[in-house]
This record gives C-alpha cells, structure tokens and sequence, in this order.
C-alpha cells in the first residue's frame, strides 16, 4: 500500500471538474475555486486570491466571488464569451 506522501505527487497532476452545479453549496464562489488550492497547495492565500480572481474574470463572472450558487445559474447571467468560429 502506498503512503500519503507517494500519492501526493500523481494527485498534483490532477484537477477538478464541477459538472452540472456540483460545488459545496455550502461555499461561496470564491472559496469553491480556491479549495484545491488551499487543500493541495503550500501556496499563501495571497497567491490563492490572485490566481483565484484570475480565473473568475477569464470566465466572466469577476465581481460575484462573494455568492453562493450554483455555477448554472452564474453562467446563465453572463453573456456568451466562447470565441466565436470564422467560417
């Protein structure tokens, strides 16, 4: 059986993907996308909260780190940003 510590390494290469509004209901926004970090990281919370406000604004919803709610229905709030095909 392997131990903690050799597990960490291939676990580090590994994310998460939330499906379907599967986040702790019981967490904001921000602090969904910060667990991994916090949990998995030696990284300050300095550093959490840049790349955390990083990836929030990359997907349009910089400004509602504070809510808690399901990701749908955060998504159904801001407009299409996909890039658009050139055909």
């Amino acid at each position: 059986m392997l131990g903690e510590g050799a597990l960490r390494g291939p676990q580090s290469l590994f994310g998460v993907l939330f499906q379907d509004g599967a986040m702790f209901g019981s967490m904001n926004l921000y602090d969904n996308v910060a667990f991994l970090s916090r949990e998995h990281t030696k990284k300050s919370e300095t550093e959490i909260r840049d790349v955390v406000m990083e990836k929030l604004d990359l997907v349009g919803l910089l400004g509602t780190e504070d809510k808690v709610c399901p990701v749908r229905t955060a998504f159904l709030n801001q407009p299409d940003r996909r890039p658009q095909r050139a055909d």
